[in-house]
């Protein structure tokens, strides 16, 4: 019988892809130098770190010292995304930290994407060191420019993909000479308020010729933007959007500049759902060619009874008539969706396989055998109104739904005030009979990446 070492080693980096944690990548850099050979650029070539990992703020000091003292490892990182920086007080610890960023900064020659997003730790010397990154393709800042000079920003001229949090007046600013520099490659901006003004329709107007090969547009909390805007980007535009995120916009769109979109992110009214409301967004949709469709709520108030159950049902039917046979993904935050409507979902949609809902904890076992009807789920969500004291489902209660479910799922998500995550395994067995049974268990939720809903929308 053939042994793991008489395998080609062409085949060591198919084995390694389906590595995920870093943790078991070092073990494996440890087993030999073959193993390490192929290992240790898996390892360090995508980076996440976010606010709840264990003690982020010692990983990300932790990691710069290793990138600023081995550019043979520095080398690998494609991808770097600090969700989380630690803060000081002290000029000598800021700037020592600083110089420490920028020197392992400055050996990732080959990074290609970076997210740098804590308020006040992004730095001009953070950007200076980037400026040296020449694959860099992808930036997503912070833009409250307090700690850094915004004409840095300026340097950056080949990106294709543009994201600012939370933008002071200055970013803003020089945001249409910005976007000049970068209009040949640009394809995706997304820009994240928390209810500012600064970003306005006149705004949108002018950099709109530099928007010209956009695709993807995510625009958050600019309540000074309204269709007008978007029109205006939209008549520039020579692609057509294949996704759009807005919040909080009139849904007065010419609907035909829209036939190449994908993917949809709205916020759905903060007053109770109304039929002209359902009308307007099917209207809106009607023509595009949507697989990924996200609704959510853009109050800050939680809502603590489902609203509307009547109208919402008649509009997720609409909805599926039109958009059923093509949908992948469909999430729907902080609204309630009654059992019926799940079993809807699950019966008319043939290729989904994300799902985001919020139900009532006393509907759990009324919703899984709707669940089960799909064929096809490999990702399910299940939120909690606010007001429930459930914090998580116990496990064998999941363990019912893992295994009620397509044998395609792969993770079950539950939140409430806090997210789990949990990550579905299977191991097909032999039994006395010569039959194949498959076990099901659960395990951690073993991802380096957070599903993009929780980064975005606020739960």
């Amino acid at each position: 019988m053939a042994i793991f070492a008489d395998l080609p080693i062409e085949l060591l980096p198919l084995i390694l892809s389906f590595v995920i944690k870093p943790h078991h990548l070092t073990q494996c850099c440890l087993l030999n130098k073959t193993f390490a050979s192929f290992a240790t650029s898996q390892l360090y070539e995508k980076i996440y770190i976010y606010a709840w990992h264990k003690e982020s703020k010692t990983k990300v000091r932790n990691l710069f010292r290793t990138l600023s003292a081995h550019p043979e490892l520095a080398k690998w990182v494609r991808r770097l995304e600090l969700r989380d920086f630690p803060k000081v007080f002290s000029v000598a610890e800021r700037h020592a930290l600083t110089q420490l960023c920028a020197a392992g900064l400055n050996n990732c020659s080959a990074l290609q994407a970076c997210t740098w997003t804590r308020d006040q730790t992004l730095t001009s010397e953070i950007l200076e060191a980037l400026k040296g990154c020449l694959s860099l393709t992808e930036l997503e800042i912070n833009g409250h420019s307090i700690t850094y000079s915004p004409e840095s920003l300026l340097e950056f001229t080949s990106l294709t993909k543009i994201s600012l949090i939370m933008p002071s007046a200055e970013v803003i600013a020089l945001l249409p000479l910005w976007l000049e520099k970068n209009a040949l490659n640009l394809i995706s901006l997304q820009v994240i308020c928390k209810s500012s003004g600064l970003l306005t329709d006149q705004t949108l107007s002018i950099i709109s010729p530099s928007l010209i090969k956009l695709k993807h547009l995510h625009l958050i909390g600019c309540i000074k933007v309204t269709h007008q805007g978007i029109g205006a980007l939209l008549h520039s535009n020579e692609t057509g959007f294949e996704s759009l995120g807005l919040e909080g916009l009139s849904l007065s769109f010419v609907t035909n500049f829209f036939l190449s979109l994908q993917s949809i992110t709205l916020t759905l009214p903060n007053t109770p759902i109304t039929s002209q409301w359902t009308t307007e967004f099917l209207s809106f949709t009607e023509h595009s060619s949507l697989t990924r469709i996200h609704l959510y709520q853009s109050t800050g108030v939680r809502l603590k009874a489902r609203l509307n159950t009547g109208v919402m049902h008649g509009f997720m039917e609409s909805l599926l008539w039109i958009h059923a046979s093509r949908l992948q993904t469909l999430s729907v935050h902080r609204l309630n969706l009654d059992p019926q409507t799940i079993d809807l979902i699950c019966l008319q949609c043939p290729h989904l396989e994300n799902l985001f809902v919020v139900v009532n904890t006393s509907e759990i076992d009324e919703i899984i055998p709707s669940l089960s009807k799909s064929k096809t789920l490999r990702n399910i969500h299940i939120n909690f109104p606010f007001n429930s004291n459930v914090g998580r489902l116990p496990p064998d209660k999941v363990l019912q739904i893992a295994m009620s479910i397509s044998p395609q799922l792969q993770q079950i998500g539950f939140a409430n005030r806090t997210l789990t995550l949990v990550q579905i395994r299977r191991v097909a067995r032999l039994n006395e009979y010569n039959e194949i049974t498959v076990d099901v268990s659960l395990g951690p939720y073993e991802q380096l990446e957070v599903p993009e809903q929780f980064l975005v929308v606020k739960l």
